[in-house]
């Protein structure tokens, strides 16, 4: 098997990893998804307004540091290679982020 041909098996299992999951996140919630979607309007009724707008502000702060942070620190997409390729080297990044964040865990 020629490394082109591989490559496109490759990319065809991945486009279809892909639409699996896309078709699951598409998919109409459940009958779970709509219970404990009940729960949490009716938890989120009995909390102050206040509260809320607290929280939300947090999170709205929060998520703000993270995009720029994120601005700053995030690589240029990877376009030369195969898919395969850019994979691995990316797998290679995650693998390096996991265990810094298991160490500084640990310490």
């Amino acid at each position: 098997m020629t490394a082109t041909e591989d490559d496109r098996q490759y990319e065809a299992r991945v486009l279809g990893e892909a639409e699996a999951w896309r078709e699951r996140q598409l998919r109409r919630p459940g009958l779970w998804d709509m219970t404990t979607r009940a729960t949490q309007d009716r938890i989120n009724r009995i909390i102050p307004e206040r509260v809320h707008q607290i929280v939300t502000s947090g999170v709205e702060l929060t998520t703000r540091g993270i995009l720029t942070g994120a601005d700053w620190t995030t690589a240029k997409p990877l376009l030369h290679g195969s898919l395969r390729k850019r994979e691995e080297l990316i797998q290679t990044r995650v693998d390096f982020y996991r265990t810094t964040a298991s160490v500084e865990g640990g310490v």
